[in-house]
């Protein structure tokens, strides 16, 4: 297991099992009914979210979304926020846990465009716009897993 634990908006737990991750959030304080692009970026940040790279790409593939067949192994969609700004939920991912740790998953202030779009940073950032919060990801110390 790993966890991300964003400054102002929440956290973001990570569970291996197989070949898929399991990603759950919890993520508070955003602007109300809105999309927010959420990725996982290349390196770790130390002051700014700007540091964290581009997304996590290590096939050299175009951005798109969960179901696109190019898509950054980064790419992870959006997140929709409720009318009070709270977003919670969970998503499976084709992802090795191992690979990630150590990376900074990231919030974006739009809407990810899933590559789809004629904009030219479609292919590359989904036009997610400005990074507004963003986590290490950890791997978490002490968890053991029950049968």
């Amino acid at each position: 297991m790993a966890v991300a634990t964003f400054e102002k908006h929440g956290t973001v737990n990570f569970m291996q099992k197989g070949t898929t991750c399991r990603i759950t959030y919890s993520l508070h304080d955003l602007e109300p009914e809105c999309k927010h692009g959420f990725h996982i970026h290349e390196k770790p940040f130390q002051t700014s979210c700007s540091e964290a790279g581009s997304h996590y790409n290590p096939k050299g593939k175009e951005h798109g979304g969960l179901d696109s067949e190019q898509r950054h192994d980064g790419d992870l969609g959006n997140i929709e926020t409720d009318a009070m700004g709270l977003s919670v939920g969970d998503m499976c991912v084709k992802l090795n846990l191992e690979d990630i740790i150590g990376r900074t998953i990231v919030l974006h202030a739009k809407e990810d465009d899933l590559g789809r779009s004629n904009i030219n940073e479609s292919k590359t950032t989904g036009n997610a716009g400005k990074r507004i919060d963003c986590a290490i990801i950890k791997r978490k110390v002490g968890f053991k897993l029950k049968y």
